[in-house]
This record gives structure tokens, C-alpha cells and sequence, in this order.
């Protein structure tokens, strides 16, 4: 696990709408909120992949489509707010990913419903595992 993640404002957005903050915020020690560089992305996004391609090993939180290209073309691992709720399970910190996902689709986050169903079977929580 990440001891450092750095994240634009999106994933605080729809987060902190749905309530989650406190419960990923224990998945790292240190959480950064740049203030840099500009891409052809929203300022928050470059801002985020600059910072990461500054410093070595450390975690980016992006759920924007064209950001997460840009961090594919310069070889970034990343995760989004999804993944965030993923790991906090895989952690401990929740029993259940599903209601925490569907709180974040409430709020605005965008998912393919075949992938989410993938993704919920795939942990067990599935139409018949949860």
C-alpha cells in the first residue's frame, strides 16, 4: 500500500458527498493536494500527474477519463474513488464495498453497469453473494 497518495479534487468531491472521506483517509499516511503545472487536462488533474511524475512512490487518485490516459502514456499507476472503496475493503475498513459504491453513484461518480457487475461478483458481492 501507498504511504503517500496525491489526488485532485474530483474524488474529494464525490467522497466527501458521499461520506467516505473518513473511512479512506486511513489508507494512507499522507494525502496531497497539489498546486502545480497545467496539461491539457482540468487544472487539478495535471496538477496531480505532475506531481507524480515529480516524486517517486507515491499513490494518484484520478477518476477523470482523458487524465487516467495521459497517466497510462507516462506509465502511472493510479486508482480512482472507486479503487479507493476497493482497497478499504481489501484493508478492513468496510464489510461491504457495494452501498459505499452505489452512495458514490448517487453523487455523480460514472460507472459501466456491466463493469460494476464484474467488479461486485468478483469480491462477492453480486446479486446472489451480497
Amino acid at each position: 500500500m501507498n504511504e503517500k497518495w496525491v489526488l485532485d479534487a474530483s474524488p474529494i468531491i464525490l467522497l466527501g458527498k458521499a461520506d467516505l472521506l473518513k473511512i479512506v483517509s486511513s489508507l494512507a499516511k499522507v494525502w496531497i493536494i497539489p498546486e502545480i503545472a497545467a496539461w491539457d487536462l482540468g487544472r487539478g488533474e495535471s496538477e496531480v500527474l505532475t506531481l507524480a511524475l515529480e516524486k517517486a512512490g507515491i499513490g494518484v487518485v484520478l477518476d477523470d477519463l482523458q487524465a487516467r490516459k495521459c497517466a497510462a502514456l507516462f506509465d502511472i499507476s493510479l486508482i480512482g474513488s472507486l479503487g479507493l472503496i476497493l482497497l478499504a475493503k481489501r484493508e478492513g475498513l468496510l464489510k461491504l464495498a457495494k452501498p459505499e459504491i452505489e452512495r458514490l453513484k448517487a453523487v455523480g461518480l460514472y460507472i459501466d453497469s456491466s463493469m460494476l457487475t464484474r467488479i461486485l461478483t468478483r469480491i462477492g458481492e453480486g446479486d446472489k453473494g451480497g
